[in-house]
């Protein structure tokens, strides 16, 4: 089971999915509600299906699916526990649906990744080495089928760390994305996530500077947001220091070419708007960086 999640309280109508393989193929996926089919059979990837809670009591209700093959054995997913409550209440619910990550020189491609419900907003995070001086790097973001807009570019100092975004109108269904860089043959880190609970970016802070505490300030201009960082340090290979409440998304240590590329976001949601989130790390503060951080907005759902 993909979605939802273990322990989620849900309201209205939903997605309910899951992944299936077999070393054959799989003929259907078939949901259930506390055990009884939800809906009929899913015969093709992705496989998914409506549930209408408000058909349903509130309280806990249990989710689950089992999977067909062109033998008949059937294979179960365990099952995941929600807590129906309708009327919708009053929350604010982000939920990383995935997070994929390309290393390379040169154009860099993620793997094959899936998006669960229609609507999910894409982030993609771009750190890259480049030539020496400011404006030397940039990158241009791709793929999936959609349409990419540049968030914020961070490229005052040696290097580059940008942020583009995407809304997925549809369930994506293994896409690729890629970040082609304006200076060839330069390293660098792509991290692409898709969140659930988003309707898109608000406030953005870009900066460098030749030393001191890699930081930005972002003053949000909606309730109950996240806030989300990238950056690139061109002097070393060394690890952030985050600050207590921040989390990592994705790091690299490169030490074959002496940087490091790294991402990170607020581990729960912010406060009301106006409130100004400092984002960064803490250690070290000898080499010179660049960052980018963007407000991420939610749904109310």
């Amino acid at each position: 089971m993909t979605n939802p999640t273990p322990g989620q309280t849900v309201s209205g109508t939903i997605t309910v999915a899951a992944n299936a393989t077999d070393n054959v193929a799989v003929s259907s996926v078939q949901f259930l509600l506390d055990g009884q089919p939800l809906g009929n059979p899913v015969t093709a990837a992705p496989y998914a299906a409506s549930l209408n809670t408000t058909t349903s009591t509130n309280g806990a209700h249990t989710l689950s699916a089992k999977a067909t093959d062109p033998s008949g054995n059937v294979g179960s997913a365990a099952g995941i526990a929600v807590t129906v409550q309708n009327p919708t209440p009053p929350m604010t619910c982000f939920v990383l649906q995935t997070s994929v990550t390309a290393r390379g020189t040169g154009t860099v491609q993620t793997g094959a990744f899936s998006t669960v419900i229609s609507g999910e907003v894409l982030l993609a995070f771009v750190s890259m080495d480049g030539p020496g001086g400011a404006a030397g790097q940039s990158a241009t973001v791709s793929g999936a089928g959609l349409t990419w807009r540049l968030v914020g570019r961070a490229n005052s100092r040696s290097g580059d760390a940008e942020i583009w975004t995407a809304t997925a109108s549809t369930v994506l269904h293994n896409v690729t994305a890629r970040s082609a860089p304006a200076k060839g043959g330069y390293a660098q880190d792509l991290t692409v996530v898709a969140f659930e609970g988003a309707t898109g970016t608000g406030a953005v802070s870009t900066g460098g500077a030749a030393s001191g505490a890699p930081t930005l300030t972002v003053t949000t201009t909606a309730a109950t947001s996240l806030v989300l960082a990238v950056g690139h340090d061109w002097d070393k290979a060394v690890a952030r220091t985050l600050p207590t409440g921040f989390a990592m998304l994705d790091q690299c240590v490169d030490t074959a070419h002496g940087d490091t590329s790294w991402s990170e976001y607020t581990n729960q949601a912010t406060g009301p708007a106006g409130t100004p989130v400092k984002i960064g790390a803490t250690a070290p503060t000898s080499d010179q960086w660049n960052m980018a951080a963007v407000e991420l907005l939610n749904s109310g759902s």
